[in-house]
C-alpha cells in the first residue's frame, strides 16, 4: 500500500509538467502567423455561417454637440497647429467634438451592394473569427475609400451592431461617405504622424488639398472612448508606421489591428509589422493581394500577458492536481476497505 500512495505525487507532478507543456504549446501556436492570399479568405467564412448573417437595424450612438456660430474654429485649430499643441489639449479635443466630427445618420442607407456584406473581400470575416464573432463593440476605420467598397468596418456596423467612427481625408470621397448614410461618426480628415495636429497636403486629380490631422488620441477623447475593437488603417502607403507609432497603445486600448502597406516582404517581416509586434502584439494573418505582391494587409491581436496566462496556467494545474489527489486518494481507501 505504500507503495501505491507514494505514486500519488508522482501523478500529480506528471498532471503538471502535462499542462505546463500543453500551456507553452498553446501560447507559441496562438502567435503563430499565417500567410494567405486575399482570394484564399473566403473559404475561411463557411457557407453555413454565410447563410445566417443578416442586416439587423440598430440605432447608433450619439453624442452632444456644443456649437458656437460665431466661433472661428478653422483659424482655432490653424493656431494650435502651429503652436504644436499636444494631443492632450482640451480645446483641441473640443474643437474636434463640437466641429470637426459629424454624428452618425439615422436614415436608410444607400449602398451600391446592398445584399454584399463583407465588401473587404475576406479580412471583416477574419476579424470577426478572430473576436469570436462579437457583437455591440466599437470600431475605427482611416481609409481613402468611399466608406463602402473595401470597407473592414461596414460588416460589423450592418451585422454586428457596432458603433464606430470612419475618417477619410479626400473631400470628394467624404461627400461620396457622407451620402452612405452609414451609422458611424465620420470625419473629413486624416490622422497625425505625430504627437500634435499637423497640416497635410493631398493632391486628388492634379489638385492640391489642405487637410487637418489629428492625434487618434485626442479624436478617442472627444469620443469619450478609450477602446477600439477593431483598428482598420488604409491610407494608400503614406507612412503607416509614423502614424502608428504616433499612437499611444497604453492610453488606448486597441484589441485588433488591419494595416495595409506596401513593400515586397512576402518572406520576411516589414518595419510595421516588427514594431507592432514588440509592443505587444501578434500577427495573425499575412495577406497578400492576388495581382500585387506588395500590397499587403497584416491582422494583429493584442498579445495576451504572459502573468495573465501563467496565473490561469497555475489555477488550472491546481484544480486538476487536487482533483487527480481526491480520486486516487480514494481509489486507494476503497480498495484498502475490500482488502
Amino acid at each position: 500500500m505504500r507503495g501505491n500512495k507514494s505514486s500519488i505525487p508522482l501523478i500529480i507532478v506528471s498532471v503538471t509538467v502535462f499542462f505546463i507543456l500543453l500551456f507553452i504549446y498553446l501560447h507559441y501556436t496562438s502567435s503563430s502567423e499565417a500567410q494567405l492570399s486575399m482570394k484564399a479568405l473566403t473559404p475561411l467564412y463557411p457557407y453555413t455561417r454565410r447563410k445566417l448573417i443578416k442586416h439587423q437595424d440598430f440605432k447608433p450612438d450619439t453624442f452632444q454637440q456644443t456649437v458656437d456660430p460665431h466661433f472661428n474654429f478653422r483659424r482655432t485649430t490653424q493656431e494650435l497647429i502651429d503652436q504644436q499643441s499636444a494631443m492632450y489639449d482640451k480645446q483641441m479635443i473640443s474643437i474636434i467634438r463640437n466641429y470637426i466630427i459629424y454624428q452618425p445618420t439615422l436614415e436608410g442607407y444607400r449602398l451600391d451592394n446592398k445584399d454584399l456584406f463583407d465588401v473587404s473581400g475576406g479580412q471583416s470575416a477574419a476579424v470577426d473569427n478572430i473576436l469570436r464573432f462579437k457583437e455591440d463593440g466599437f470600431y475605427v476605420e482611416c481609409c481613402a475609400t468611399d466608406g463602402e467598397k473595401g470597407s473592414t468596418s461596414l460588416f460589423f456596423e450592418r451585422v454586428r451592431q457596432w458603433n464606430g467612427l470612419v475618417i477619410t481625408p479626400e473631400p470628394e470621397k467624404f461627400r461620396a461617405l457622407q451620402m452612405k448614410h452609414r451609422k458611424a461618426a465620420i470625419m473629413n480628415s486624416c490622422l497625425s504622424d505625430s504627437e500634435h495636429p499637423v497640416k497635410k497636403m493631398f493632391t486628388v486629380k492634379d489638385k492640391q488639398t489642405e487637410i487637418h490631422c489629428f492625434p487618434l488620441y485626442s479624436i478617442m477623447a472627444a469620443l469619450e472612448r478609450k477602446t477600439i475593437d477593431f483598428f482598420a488603417l488604409d491610407v494608400g502607403g503614406i507612412d503607416e508606421l509614423s502614424i502608428v507609432k504616433a499612437i499611444p497603445f497604453n492610453k488606448i486600448n486597441i484589441e485588433i489591428l488591419t494595416v495595409r502597406f506596401q513593400g515586397e516582404i512576402r518572406h520576411y517581416k516589414s518595419k510595421i509589422q516588427l514594431y507592432l509586434e514588440n509592443i505587444g502584439y501578434d500577427t495573425v494573418l499575412k495577406l497578400v493581394k492576388e495581382d500585387d505582391d506588395s500590397v499587403h494587409h497584416l491582422i494583429l491581436k493584442r498579445r495576451e500577458s504572459w502573468f495573465t496566462s501563467i496565473v490561469l496556467c497555475v489555477i488550472l494545474v491546481s484544480v486538476v492536481s487536487l482533483v487527480v489527489y481526491l480520486y486516487v486518494s480514494n481509489y486507494y481507501r476503497k480498495r484498502k476497505s475490500t482488502i
